[in-house]
């Protein structure tokens, strides 16, 4: 659905990263000032190599049972702990009714949230929450049942996903278009593979036929006839192929043909047809266009791995700009 675009057209953040050996409050304090909401933390050793990723909600999780006693004062205890985690937390019983929430919960979701609706699956729960500026935050509520002398209740953790949910509309609602201009991209392509390359084709070969004398000789201004027709043909075709190479680079269907090359030849390939091309531009008026190319490559690169045939597109492309721009 999303073929045409990449990734530098998305509001990605990178995966923040933490020493291996930091202390769990340091990280804790490190989460709550961390300006992205980051559910996953990449773990880095002392010469910042990738040693594991740390989830933040298990952490919370097991950091609140390693606190507990078994004692009636369990909850007070949760309650007690929830207060100083960075994470909006909120503990419930079966309906939904908060029975204890800490101070970020209080700030950002209390205005909203007097009572969690039932769990039907154990998919999050979305809220929409007004902020003193009038915006909307979109939040996601997962809840963990909680066992033992708490069974019956449950530990609800908040994330902030406006950001992911605006972008998210912004996509769904450029979809359709997508789809369609998709669409007709591809019967472009069709139409212009069939309808125009096929007979093109036909016109070419018969004008390299005639131009080759296969069919008996022909005089100064017939030739000169069926070599324009011939250049033209192969103008036109030149053409096409860049508008074909286009499209599909525009929805991601271009593919490439790396090979090793020489670059000398490449380059005297592409300055041979900008030549060619500019002589057919010129050759209603008869003038004498002059392509003076001085090639100047570092030996130390005489070869190269690429598409040769792209490459060489774009030095054409390049060269042909220069001459029709240039003094």
């Amino acid at each position: 659905q999303m073929n045409a675009r990449k990734l530098g057209d998305v509001d990605l953040q990178p995966l923040p990263s933490i020493a291996a050996v930091t202390g769990i409050n340091e990280f804790l304090a490190r989460v709550s000032q961390y300006e992205h909401s980051a559910s996953i933390w990449a773990l880095v050793d002392r010469h910042n190599r990738y040693v594991g990723a740390l989830e933040v909600l298990p952490l919370v999780r097991q950091i609140a049972w390693q606190n507990l006693t078994d004692t009636a004062e369990s909850l007070e205890q949760l309650r007690s702990l929830i207060e100083y985690l960075p994470l909006p937390l909120m503990i419930h019983n079966l309906d939904g009714s908060i029975l204890g929430a800490n101070q970020q919960w209080q700030s950002y979701l209390d205005p909203c949230i007097q009572k969690l609706k039932p769990q039907t699956s154990e998919r999050p729960q979305i809220y929409h929450c007004p902020i003193a500026s009038g915006e909307i935050h979109t939040w996601q509520v997962v809840s963990v049942e909680l066992s033992d002398r708490l069974q019956g209740m449950s530990l609800a953790i908040a994330q902030n996903i406006t950001d992911r949910e605006q972008l998210e509309t912004e996509l769904s609602g450029q979809n359709a278009d997508l789809i369609r201009l998709n669409r007709m991209k591809d019967e472009f392509l069709a139409c212009v593979t069939h309808e125009l390359k096929t007979p093109l084709t036909s016109v070419i070969g018969m004008a390299s036929l005639l131009e080759t004398k296969t069919f008996g000789n022909l005089t100064e201004r017939q030739s000169r006839y069926v070599g324009l027709i011939h250049r033209s043909g192969r103008h036109l075709m030149a053409i096409i192929d860049n508008i074909v190479d286009l499209a599909k680079a525009e929805t991601g269907q271009l593919e490439l043909n790396p090979a090793t090359v020489s670059v000398k030849q490449l380059c005297l390939q592409s300055i041979s047809q900008a030549q060619t091309i500019l002589q057919h531009k010129n050759t209603w008026t008869k003038e004498s266009p002059i392509l003076d190319v001085q090639l100047d490559i570092d030996p130390a690169i005489a070869n190269i791995v690429a598409d040769s045939v792209k490459v060489q597109q774009m030095l054409v492309n390049l060269l042909s700009n220069a001459f029709k721009f240039s003094e």
